[in-house]
């Protein structure tokens, strides 16, 4: 299995992307922002190797797989405040072989891009302008590579979808939909998890096969948006599946809190703008 050599991001790395918003005034592009963006930090939203001493490039902290630079991206040329309101650059490649702080490290770099915002369509164009010069590499595999091609390929299905809902249900239902996504209280419908639950395993399987059954089956549901989320997830080895590994997570702006469950045992855990503030080892009878 080759490696593809990326190098790595770091909190102070400036991001760009062009966006896609035609509803209900158009915006075409993101400004550029840092990596370390605050929107991100005060909705938890950040993924940084901070924990443990953290691990460091430059003096600052290297970026983790599913990082997001968050909201209040500044939009242009109309800067819709909806839009900036449920911005987003994500990260969505990352080198499972490379652990910083006990996550992949995130890969962003040429090909290997993040994922912006938009409506209807998000968009895999984001780059990280700054990581050239970089002097530290992570591999990713083909493993890898496949991940991050599902993932946008699962975003830009559940895109279509969403359009297809709106062809059917009308624009006034487009504009509510715009609306809630801007609202900090509003969350995605039954359907809308259901979608992306359904997502979510088929590319589980798909590199779980490509793997030769040695990635683990995830079995994800939960709900989120900008600002808040709450989350549950199961894993369990296809060859030895038990026991299996268990998370619960809730997110509400810049906090963060839940448990994990694994052969080790179980650990609830906070957080607080990204740095975990707290975790307590428990055991919980048998795990799951």
């Amino acid at each position: 299995m080759s490696n593809t050599p990326v190098p790595v991001s770091i909190a102070g790395d400036v991001t760009w992307g062009p966006c896609v918003h035609t509803i209900p005034l158009p915006d075409g592009m993101e400004m550029d922002v840092a990596m370390d963006w605050f929107g991100g930090a005060k909705t938890s939203l950040h993924a940084f190797a901070r924990t443990n001493g953290g691990v460091f490039h430059k003096g600052q902290w290297l970026v983790q797989e599913g990082h997001d630079c968050g909201p209040l991206i500044p939009h242009l040329p109309h800067m819709n405040p909806l839009n900036v309101l449920k911005s987003s650059r994500k990260a969505i490649f990352s080198a499972s072989t490379v652990k910083v702080s006990g996550k992949p490290a995130a890969a962003c770099h040429g090909w290997f891009v993040m994922m912006v915002c938009g409506y209807p369509f998000s968009l895999p164009m984001g780059k990280n302008n700054t990581n050239a010069s970089h002097s530290v590499f992570v591999g990713l595999t083909d493993l890898d590579i496949l991940k991050g091609q599902l993932e946008i390929g699962k975003q830009l299905a559940k895109d279509f979808i969403s359009l297809a809902k709106t062809v059917v249900l009308g624009p006034s239902d487009t504009l509510k939909d715009i609306l809630d996504d801007a609202d900090p209280y509003a969350m995605p419908d039954a359907s809308d998890v259901a979608i992306d639950a359904v997502f979510d395993l088929h590319n589980s399987i798909a590199v779980s096969w490509q793997s030769g059954w040695k990635e683990p089956i995830a079995i994800k549901i939960g709900a989120s948006n900008q600002y808040r989320s709450i989350n549950g997830e199961i894993a369990f080895s296809p060859t030895d599946p038990w026991p299996p590994t268990g998370k619960v997570e809730g997110r509400w702006f810049e906090a963060k809190g839940g448990a994990e469950a694994d052969s080790k045992g179980t650990r609830a855990f906070l957080e607080h703008e990204g740095e975990r503030i707290g975790t307590a080892d428990a055991t919980w009878g048998e795990l799951l």
